[in-house]
């Protein structure tokens, strides 16, 4: 014989009708045709956190209505959009690690991305080179310069094609050596007094995320294919939990806010761009 299990609930029906708006405690003397009335429905709003603490009372917590204070405040309107900015730099603070990095990884030719004797496909017979050791200053930048401008790809039936690099060049510093790059690229004389020929040729870019390395870069951004790349599965998306009547800012009183994306960086052509070291002073 089945067993017979008593119900462990009573259920009761109830009538749907509107909430009742006298369980908040500022309308509580509010009458029915109040409620329906639209001109007292407009006079009526709430806007403000004092006007939210006069009809909500002690149901919310004093650290909820402070919370609210604040961000009317704006307080936290800028970290919100730090979070957003922070987001949006993560991309260059991967690629400044990657060509940091990039001296001692290696690329599709076998060899490490910066490097001497390289070839530009595994059955090539000659080599090329992006790889100097010096520090910035005038001269070394004048070689990298140089050596951009001569890239030429050797084919394996002997023709050689000019990459013409050169004419939209980017040097990239660390803030270490700002003050030299700005001497080489925008004063009108040398440290000689004669004028300066460097002024002009590149663009400067100062990267932060470099932080005090002494390494610099010269890149060819004129060509259609770049030295490295960028690979968005997922843009950045900055996504946040800000509903009052949320289960975790109500049991918690605090927002959630998280910047999400998937993407990565990667070696690609080193032919583009010169790398440095920035170990050995100048001669």
């Amino acid at each position: 014989m089945t067993p017979v299990l008593e119900q462990p609930y009573a259920y009761r029906m109830r009538a749907l009708v509107e909430p009742d708006w006298t369980r908040l405690p500022g309308w509580r003397d509010v009458t029915e045709a109040q409620w329906r009335d639209a001109q007292w429905q407009r006079s009526h709003c709430v806007k403000t956190v004092k006007q939210l603490h006069e009809l909500m009372g002690d149901l919310l917590t004093d650290d909820f209505y402070a919370d609210l204070e604040r961000d009317q405040l704006g307080l936290y309107a800028d970290r919100f959009r730090m979070q957003g900015e922070v987001a949006a730099q993560h991309p260059d603070q991967l690629l400044a690690a990657l060509m940091l990095d990039a001296f001692s990884t290696k690329d599709y030719t076998g060899t490490n991305f910066f490097a001497t004797g390289k070839k530009h496909f595994p059955s090539a017979k000659a080599t090329f080179s992006n790889l100097l050791t010096d520090q910035l200053f005038a001269a070394s930048f004048r070689t990298a310069r140089q050596t951009l401008k001569t890239q030429k790809i050797t084919f394996p039936d002997g023709s050689v094609r000019q990459l013409n690099l050169g004419r939209n060049l980017t040097l990239i510093v660390s803030p270490a050596n700002e003050s030299t790059a700005r001497e080489i690229l925008t004063a009108e004389r040398n440290a000689a007094g004669a004028t300066n020929v460097d002024r002009g040729t590149a663009n400067l870019e100062v990267w932060g995320e470099l932080g005090d390395s002494p390494k610099w870069f010269l890149m060819d951004e004129g060509f259609a294919a770049k030295p490295f790349v960028y690979q968005i599965e997922k843009a950045p998306n900055v996504v946040g939990v800000t509903d009052p009547e949320d289960s975790h800012v109500v049991k918690y009183h605090e927002f959630l806010f998280q910047a999400y994306g998937r993407y990565k960086v990667g070696l690609f052509l080193p032919q583009l761009i010169v790398g440095s070291t920035g170990v050995d002073a100048e001669s």
